[in-house]
């Protein structure tokens, strides 16, 4: 009997399994929306105020750990600051303004903000900052009418180890302050009293104050709508002046961009009966004050 054999070959397969590599994750931030340019028009008797925002943007590429990023963006004090108080300019002369953290002008602004990265793969993540650029009122010596300008950066910094800052740094804006032409009456004329006595031997005088804000360097008049009148039968007359005294009509100044006081000076000639029937009587007129610019 013939032996028959089988022969069983036995072999195996090595299978190599290659992974991919995992790359380590880094982190950057930058000013993703350029800050806003400012622009803003003073006022006397209020502080003036604009919402303005920028954007932060932080990217993790890779893959790692989850990571919180801190962060400031910080303003400069532009290109003509006393100190610490930012200033627009224009051939020599200065408006006050600076940047604030809300619209009431009340704290100066300082961005400070914070992005929580997660673990896993690559992530991005985009903050909105909003600030007020504010010009405050009534500052004394403004200058002439006008615009004045300035430029103002804005440096994103982290103080988080591993990111690094990309991008426009610092990121720059401009800002524009108007100085309008403004003249107002900041305090009203009182009364002009006359206290007269019939056939009085002498002429009588009274006079009243009364207050003016114009901007600075700004020429202007001041009038009344009449300057000689007849009040309870007797005649007087007004004139306008820098002191109690006499005076002129109208009267030409300058503004100063601080309140100005100013006289409103009247007379009563001697030798006048007047029209009251009684004792003594009261009577009286209005008046228009009038001041152009």
């Amino acid at each position: 009997m013939k032996l028959k054999s089988i022969q069983l070959l036995l072999f195996s397969v090595l299978l190599v399994f290659a992974g991919g590599a995992w790359a380590a994750a880094t982190y950057s931030c930058n000013i993703s929306t350029l800050p806003n340019n400012y622009s803003q028009t003073y006022s006397g008797l209020s502080n003036s105020s604009t919402s303005l925002s920028l954007s932060i943007t932080c990217i993790k590429t890779g893959n790692g750990g989850a990571l919180t990023i801190n962060y400031t963006v910080t303003p400069s004090n532009g290109l003509w600051a006393s100190g610490a108080q930012n200033r627009a300019a224009l051939s020599g002369n200065f408006i006050n303004y600076d940047i604030y953290t809300d619209a009431t002008c009340t704290t100066a602004w300082s961005g400070t903000g914070s992005m929580a990265m997660p673990g896993g793969g690559p992530a991005t993540i985009t903050q909105a900052l909003t600030y007020f650029g504010c010009v405050p009122m009534a500052q004394p010596g403004l200058p002439p009418p006008a615009t004045y300008g300035d430029t103002v950066t804005m440096t994103l910094a982290t103080t988080t180890a591993g990111v690094t800052i990309t991008g426009t740094n610092p990121a720059p804006f401009t800002v524009s302050v108007v100085v309008p032409a403004v003249c107002t009456i900041s305090t009203l004329p009182g009364t002009v009293a006359f206290t007269y006595t019939a056939f009085s031997a002498a002429a009588v005088a009274a006079n009243t104050t009364f207050q003016s804000t114009c901007s600075n360097l700004l020429p202007y008049t001041m009038s009344l709508d009449a300057t000689t009148d007849v009040v309870g039968g007797l005649n007087y007359s007004l004139a306008l002046n820098t002191s109690g005294t006499g005076g002129v009509h109208p009267l030409a100044s300058t503004g100063t961009g601080a309140a100005q006081t100013f006289y409103i000076n009247g007379t009563m000639p001697a030798g006048q009966a007047g029209t009251c029937a009684t004792a003594s009587c009261l009577t009286s007129q209005v008046r228009t004050l009038t001041i152009t610019y």
